[in-house]
């Protein structure tokens, strides 16, 4: 990791509950178009063989679970079967448990949830079918990207999004190693879009891209300076 857990632990003081992001949504919506229980209730439907691909989801670098509190509203429809909270910040868990408990429309769906305090990279991924990560890819270091992505099943639905330049003559905080800056005491591993796709092409098919600002994907923070460049990744492990 780039920034020491004590760090994140802070941030997570701070920030106890957030609405979910944009790009939950962004997920949920393609979820829903690919494995809905609906679809593959059809036998004649592309996808009916697929119907059970969505057993495990990790919301990988959950931290305050602002986006599995979304996923858990949608665990019956999407036959979710668990859900697992993952961050390396005891703080951000204990968030994400008092959150998913209280806001949850699903009370039960909960019950299928485990939250798991861990370095992920250290994290089994075996029985992993969708694996989802926000503001994740750029906060772990080059070394960690590839050990992460190289522990993921084949098949495994994978869904990210990340900080990217818009190009690389971008300047964003100071640079302290090439690829990595310092902003307002957080360092970031962030690359252009062409870089990062390579970099992401080597362990998965990519299904579906987009790209945008951080304004015009989630909530605003209050007294956020920057609106960095987003890049949206939807890709099948291979």
């Amino acid at each position: 990791m780039l920034n020491t857990t004590e760090s994140w632990n802070t941030f997570y003081e701070s920030h106890p509950h957030m609405q979910p992001s944009t790009f939950s949504y962004w997920v949920l919506g393609n979820l829903y178009q690919t494995f809905s229980r609906k679809l593959a209730s059809d036998e004649t439907n592309p996808y009916y063989k697929d119907k059970f691909k969505l057993a495990n989801l990790v919301d990988v670098g959950c931290g305050n679970g602002r986006d599995s509190l979304l996923f858990t509203n949608h665990m019956h429809d999407l036959d979710i079967r668990s859900l697992t909270c993952l961050d390396s910040s005891s703080e951000a868990i204990e968030a994400t448990k008092v959150n998913l408990n209280a806001f949850s429309r699903e009370k039960h769906a909960v019950e299928h949830c485990s939250f798991v305090v861990e370095d992920v990279c250290k994290f089994d991924f075996s029985s992993t079918d969708v694996c989802y990560c926000r503001f994740f890819l750029h906060a772990i270091s080059e070394d960690d990207f590839h050990a992460f992505l190289g522990s993921l099943n084949h098949g495994t639905t994978f869904f990210a999004e990340t900080r990217v330049l818009e190009s690389s003559f971008d300047i964003l905080g100071n640079k302290v190693v090439p690829g990595v800056y310092e902003y307002e005491n957080h360092k970031r591993r962030i690359l252009t879009v062409d870089v990062l796709l390579a970099e992401l092409e080597k362990y998965m098919f990519i299904c579906q891209t987009e790209t945008g600002t951080y304004s015009s994907s989630s909530t605003i923070i209050e007294g956020r300076k920057d609106n960095p460049n987003l890049l949206r990744v939807y890709g099948i492990v291979k």
